[in-house]
């Protein structure tokens, strides 16, 4: 018998015979009902023998999980204390931590708890919309948490700045807070995220200069989603003090019929890229301006030398899915110099899609927009000097994309792959086919034709294409990458699965 057991047979007996001497004193048990086990069988039932008693596994001194000790399925409604009243809901991942704040106390009793998730890196924090005051460095101070999420209010704070001076942060996303102490964001080391979304519920302005000027983010994002007339205030208004800047925040056109609702910065290098949304005031969806600055900010000011729009007829492929960077920044056309793509989706897990390319002209010393670019990008391959982009629909059809820049232009190269699975042939026997289409600028030039026949285990390709048709029959079944890679050498990046 293990340690476990023992203890759940010794509460059991202490239970049986405490209800015992209650009903005895109570006068209920004058006579032995005859149902009723005598205590020489309540003992020979409960008790562990001597031998299980001194088993070796006994010796085991280990301090058990608290949730081991008592049955889940008993009533403990009678047992519940005051900290249990305000133990806040957690929830375990295998990296991740979620926990739901309701009230102060609850806070309290997560932060008592810090030592229990030293093995967990993300924390997904729900205040519940509650005022409760959150410190970021009591926080860190207690975990090895790196990637931080609070929603749904809290007033975010510090106790003491110097926690977090040697404490970098992957990621700090706030969505709906209530407050952000003055100052807060310049304090706070965040390598690769940082995340500010406007509730309607926020005390205060926005803090975009802190944002914006005092940190080195990888990327930055800032979204208002108040109902109010204002959204992200910006211009002579809201940013007097910062007159005389040269930055694209101060050099942004006017938009006097649009609010500011959406701030993405990329930062690379000595230059940091950011595109402004401007939305129709009765619309939080519909967009009336996007525009795009390029900032030096290798010395000891931030300058604007570069500040393109968005043409209008890309404004509606213009979307807020998710809330990674919209800016790409990487040499598309191969050329030396880095362009700037503006992803008009920006779902960080599809790749760059609906994209705006900009291009860099060395001798104008300006970008200009590419209107042959693609408009999806899922990998820049600079060794090959190619865009590449793949769109899978389910079991049944892939297709693959070659971006090649010549002359000026893009050029495309498609590669079509349909699956017909478990159909028959004309003499009824079970077949697997599988047919590409390659085309070149929208031109079909070859097509493949693979058949594999289950009865036989046998193979059949056809392919047709440079003025040749090709026949080749064997034994046995081969890959569909293997066979597509050996007619198709260029399209080398299959989803397999």
């Amino acid at each position: 018998m293990d340690a476990y057991s023992l203890r759940k047979k010794v509460i059991q007996i202490s239970i049986l015979s405490m209800v015992a001497i209650v009903l005895c004193g109570c006068g209920k048990w004058q006579k032995q009902d005859e149902t009723m086990p005598s205590e020489k069988e309540i003992y020979d039932e409960t008790m562990p023998s001597e031998e299980e008693i001194f088993d070796e596994t006994v010796s085991d001194e280990k301090e058990l999980p608290v949730e081991l000790i008592f049955d889940s399925s008993a009533d403990t409604s009678s047992k519940i204390g005051e900290e249990d009243i305000n133990m806040p809901e957690i929830e375990k991942h295998s990296s991740s931590v979620e926990v739901t704040i309701r009230n102060s106390e609850e806070y309290k009793v997560f932060i008592n708890m810090l030592n229990d998730f030293r093995d967990y890196s993300i924390l997904e924090l729900d205040m519940s919309g509650t005022s409760t005051t959150v410190f970021l460095d009591e926080i860190i101070a207690g975990s090895n948490f790196t990637y931080f999420e609070i929603t749904n209010g809290g007033i975010i704070a510090i106790k003491n700045k110097d926690d977090l001076k040697d404490y970098p942060l992957k990621t700090l996303e706030l969505y709906n807070v209530f407050e952000i102490e003055e100052n807060l964001i310049n304090q706070v080391s965040v390598s690769w995220l940082l995340v500010f979304e406007l509730g309607d519920n926020y005390a205060g302005s926005a803090p975009i200069k802190e944002l914006l000027d005092e940190t080195d983010c990888e990327m930055i994002t800032i979204l208002s989603d108040k109902k109010a007339e204002g959204g992200l205030h910006y211009g002579e208004e809201s940013y007097a003090d910062m007159s005389g800047k040269e930055d694209s925040l101060c050099q942004v056109p006017y938009v006097e019929e649009g609010i500011l609702r959406g701030i993405y910065r990329q930062n690379k290098s000595d230059y940091s890229y950011t595109s402004y949304e401007f939305y129709k005031p009765e619309s939080e969806k519909e967009i009336c301006a996007v525009y795009i600055g390029v900032d030096y900010r290798g010395g000891d000011d931030k300058k604007c030398i570069a500040m393109v729009q968005v043409p209008q007829n890309r404004y509606s492929d213009i979307r807020r899915t998710d809330v990674y960077g919209k800016i790409m920044v990487e040499d598309v056309n191969f050329d030396g110099y880095e362009d700037i793509c503006f992803s008009g989706n920006d779902d960080y897990l599809n790749g760059d899609d609906l994209c705006c390319i900009f291009l860099w002209n060395e001798q104008e010393k300006r970008y200009k927009i590419c209107d042959t670019a693609p408009r999806h990008i899922r990998h820049v391959d600079s060794e090959k000097k190619r865009l590449t982009h793949t769109i899978t629909y389910g079991v049944s059809w892939d297709e693959y994309y070659i971006y090649e820049y010549r002359n000026g232009t893009y050029h495309e190269k498609k590669l079509e792959n349909r699956f017909f699975l478990e159909e028959h042939d004309e003499d009824g026997n079970a077949i697997d086919k599988i047919i590409w289409n390659y085309s070149e600028d929208g031109e079909l030039k070859e097509t493949l034709e693979y058949i594999f026949n289950e009865n036989g285990n046998t193979s059949h390709i056809i392919y047709q294409g440079k003025g040749r048709t090709e026949e080749e029959v064997f034994e046995g079944k081969k890959d569909y990458d293997e066979v597509g890679k050996k007619y198709f050498p260029e399209f080398d990046f299959y989803w397999k699965g």
